[in-house]
Protein backbone atom coordinates (compact mmCIF):
# COMPACT_ATOMS: atom_id res chain seq x y z
CA UNK A 1 0.00 0.00 0.00
CA UNK A 2 1.41 3.40 -0.86
CA UNK A 3 0.91 6.64 1.02
CA UNK A 4 -2.42 7.14 -0.74
CA UNK A 5 -3.55 3.79 0.66
CA UNK A 6 -2.63 4.89 4.16
CA UNK A 7 -4.38 8.21 3.62
CA UNK A 8 -7.51 6.35 2.56
CA UNK A 9 -7.31 4.15 5.63
CA UNK A 10 -7.08 7.14 7.89
CA UNK A 11 -9.88 9.19 6.36
CA UNK A 12 -13.34 8.86 7.81
CA UNK A 13 -16.00 7.71 5.39
CA UNK A 14 -18.54 10.48 5.81
CA UNK A 15 -18.55 14.25 5.35
CA UNK A 16 -17.62 16.65 8.11
CA UNK A 17 -20.54 17.80 10.25
CA UNK A 18 -19.25 20.47 12.58
CA UNK A 19 -16.74 20.45 15.41
CA UNK A 20 -17.83 17.10 16.89
CA UNK A 21 -17.25 15.36 13.55
CA UNK A 22 -13.92 17.16 13.09
CA UNK A 23 -12.87 15.99 16.56
CA UNK A 24 -13.92 12.40 15.82
CA UNK A 25 -12.06 12.24 12.53
CA UNK A 26 -8.92 13.80 13.97
CA UNK A 27 -8.88 11.46 16.98
CA UNK A 28 -9.32 8.37 14.79
CA UNK A 29 -6.47 9.48 12.54
CA UNK A 30 -4.09 10.30 15.37
CA UNK A 31 -4.88 7.10 17.30
CA UNK A 32 -4.28 5.03 14.17
CA UNK A 33 -0.94 6.73 13.55
CA UNK A 34 -0.03 6.09 17.19
CA UNK A 35 -1.00 2.42 16.71
CA UNK A 36 1.23 2.16 13.62
CA UNK A 37 4.15 3.69 15.53
CA UNK A 38 3.46 1.43 18.53
CA UNK A 39 3.39 -1.68 16.31
CA UNK A 40 6.77 -0.68 14.95
CA UNK A 41 8.15 -0.06 18.45
CA UNK A 42 6.69 -3.16 20.14
CA UNK A 43 6.85 -5.73 17.34
CA UNK A 44 9.56 -4.26 15.13
CA UNK A 45 7.19 -4.21 12.17
CA UNK A 46 8.36 -2.44 9.07
CA UNK A 47 6.46 -1.12 6.10
CA UNK A 48 5.42 -4.52 4.72
CA UNK A 49 3.77 -5.79 7.92
CA UNK A 50 2.30 -2.36 8.69
CA UNK A 51 0.76 -2.24 5.22
CA UNK A 52 -0.75 -5.67 5.94
CA UNK A 53 -2.20 -4.17 9.11
CA UNK A 54 -3.71 -1.36 7.02
CA UNK A 55 -5.31 -3.91 4.72
CA UNK A 56 -6.68 -5.96 7.63
CA UNK A 57 -7.93 -2.80 9.34
CA UNK A 58 -9.91 -1.84 6.23
CA UNK A 59 -11.38 -5.35 6.12
CA UNK A 60 -12.41 -5.00 9.78
CA UNK A 61 -14.12 -1.67 9.02
CA UNK A 62 -15.97 -3.20 6.08
CA UNK A 63 -17.06 -6.20 8.18
CA UNK A 64 -18.29 -3.94 11.00
CA UNK A 65 -20.22 -1.73 8.57
CA UNK A 66 -21.75 -4.74 6.80
CA UNK A 67 -22.72 -6.27 10.13
CA UNK A 68 -24.26 -2.96 11.25
CA UNK A 69 -26.41 -2.88 8.11
CA UNK A 70 -27.34 -6.56 8.36
CA UNK A 71 -28.04 -7.07 12.07
CA UNK A 72 -27.90 -3.61 13.61
CA UNK A 73 -25.35 -1.53 15.44
CA UNK A 74 -25.95 -3.20 18.80
CA UNK A 75 -24.99 -6.67 17.54
CA UNK A 76 -22.04 -5.26 15.61
CA UNK A 77 -20.75 -3.57 18.78
CA UNK A 78 -21.19 -6.83 20.75
CA UNK A 79 -19.14 -8.65 18.11
CA UNK A 80 -16.32 -6.09 18.46
CA UNK A 81 -16.55 -6.34 22.28
CA UNK A 82 -16.15 -10.12 22.04
CA UNK A 83 -13.16 -9.73 19.74
CA UNK A 84 -11.41 -7.28 22.07
CA UNK A 85 -12.01 -9.42 25.16
CA UNK A 86 -10.12 -8.16 28.18
CA UNK A 87 -7.98 -5.66 26.27
CA UNK A 88 -8.06 -2.07 27.45
CA UNK A 89 -7.19 1.36 26.05
CA UNK A 90 -8.45 4.67 27.42
CA UNK A 91 -7.69 7.79 25.44
CA UNK A 92 -5.80 10.23 27.68
CA UNK A 93 -7.41 13.64 28.22
CA UNK A 94 -5.89 16.39 26.11
CA UNK A 95 -6.86 19.24 28.42
CA UNK A 96 -8.14 19.91 31.90
CA UNK A 97 -11.82 19.16 32.44
CA UNK A 98 -13.33 22.39 33.72
CA UNK A 99 -16.90 22.31 32.46
CA UNK A 100 -19.53 19.81 31.43
CA UNK A 101 -18.82 20.74 27.80
CA UNK A 102 -15.17 19.63 28.26
CA UNK A 103 -16.34 16.34 29.76
CA UNK A 104 -18.72 15.74 26.84
CA UNK A 105 -16.04 16.56 24.26
CA UNK A 106 -13.61 14.11 25.91
CA UNK A 107 -16.32 11.42 25.98
CA UNK A 108 -16.90 11.90 22.25
CA UNK A 109 -13.16 11.69 21.56
CA UNK A 110 -12.92 8.50 23.64
CA UNK A 111 -15.77 6.92 21.69
CA UNK A 112 -13.93 7.73 18.45
CA UNK A 113 -10.72 6.25 19.86
CA UNK A 114 -12.63 3.13 20.91
CA UNK A 115 -13.77 2.62 17.34
CA UNK A 116 -10.18 2.88 16.09
CA UNK A 117 -8.42 0.64 18.62
CA UNK A 118 -11.09 -2.05 18.78
CA UNK A 119 -11.09 -2.50 15.02
CA UNK A 120 -7.28 -2.57 15.15
CA UNK A 121 -7.57 -5.51 17.57
CA UNK A 122 -9.83 -7.31 15.08
CA UNK A 123 -7.17 -6.74 12.42
CA UNK A 124 -4.41 -7.97 14.75
CA UNK A 125 -6.29 -11.20 15.39
CA UNK A 126 -6.35 -11.83 11.66
CA UNK A 127 -2.60 -11.23 11.64
CA UNK A 128 -2.02 -13.75 14.45
CA UNK A 129 -1.22 -11.18 17.13
CA UNK A 130 -2.25 -12.57 20.50
CA UNK A 131 -3.79 -10.81 23.48
CA UNK A 132 -0.54 -10.24 25.38
CA UNK A 133 1.17 -8.55 22.45
CA UNK A 134 -2.01 -6.66 21.58
CA UNK A 135 -2.15 -5.15 25.08
CA UNK A 136 1.54 -4.23 24.85
CA UNK A 137 0.77 -2.39 21.59
CA UNK A 138 -2.18 -0.61 23.19
CA UNK A 139 -0.04 0.45 26.16
CA UNK A 140 2.60 1.80 23.76
CA UNK A 141 -0.15 3.50 21.73
CA UNK A 142 -1.19 5.41 24.85
CA UNK A 143 2.41 6.49 25.38
CA UNK A 144 2.70 7.61 21.75
CA UNK A 145 -0.58 9.53 22.04
CA UNK A 146 0.76 11.34 25.11
CA UNK A 147 3.81 12.32 23.04
CA UNK A 148 1.48 13.63 20.35
CA UNK A 149 -0.46 15.66 22.93
CA UNK A 150 2.79 17.14 24.18
CA UNK A 151 3.71 18.16 20.62
CA UNK A 152 0.21 19.52 20.00
CA UNK A 153 0.63 22.00 22.87
CA UNK A 154 2.45 24.05 20.23
CA UNK A 155 -0.62 23.72 18.01
CA UNK A 156 -2.41 20.92 16.22
CA UNK A 157 -0.39 21.51 13.04
CA UNK A 158 2.88 20.99 14.90
CA UNK A 159 1.57 17.78 16.48
CA UNK A 160 0.39 16.47 13.10
CA UNK A 161 3.73 17.32 11.52
CA UNK A 162 5.70 15.48 14.22
CA UNK A 163 3.54 12.36 13.98
CA UNK A 164 3.78 12.51 10.18
CA UNK A 165 7.56 12.55 10.41
CA UNK A 166 7.55 9.55 12.74
CA UNK A 167 5.25 7.55 10.45
CA UNK A 168 7.25 8.54 7.38
CA UNK A 169 10.47 7.30 8.99
CA UNK A 170 8.85 3.95 9.83
CA UNK A 171 7.06 3.38 6.52
CA UNK A 172 9.88 4.79 4.36
CA UNK A 173 7.46 6.66 2.17
CA UNK A 174 6.30 10.21 1.85
CA UNK A 175 3.25 11.12 3.90
CA UNK A 176 1.00 14.13 3.74
CA UNK A 177 -1.01 15.75 6.50
CA UNK A 178 -4.49 16.53 5.26
CA UNK A 179 -6.24 18.91 7.62
CA UNK A 180 -9.82 19.97 7.44
CA UNK A 181 -10.83 23.44 8.50
CA UNK A 182 -12.72 23.57 11.78
CA UNK A 183 -14.07 26.01 14.28
CA UNK A 184 -11.20 25.45 16.71
CA UNK A 185 -8.20 23.21 17.29
CA UNK A 186 -8.97 19.62 18.23
CA UNK A 187 -6.03 18.88 20.54
CA UNK A 188 -4.63 22.22 21.68
CA UNK A 189 -5.68 25.69 22.72
CA UNK A 190 -3.51 27.24 20.00
CA UNK A 191 -5.38 28.64 17.00
CA UNK A 192 -3.72 28.58 13.58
Amino acid sequence: MNHKGWAAMLQAREKTRGQAEQDRRAVVQVVLWCIVIAMHEVLGYGAKRLNEFGRQYNIAIDKYEAMTRAVGEGKAKRWVAEETGGLRFVLPADRAIRRQKDRERLAQKRMAADQAWTLAVVAWKEMGIGEKRAQAILDKTEEEYRWFLDWAKEGDEYGYERIRQAAEAILHEEMEVVEEPGDKPVFSDVMR
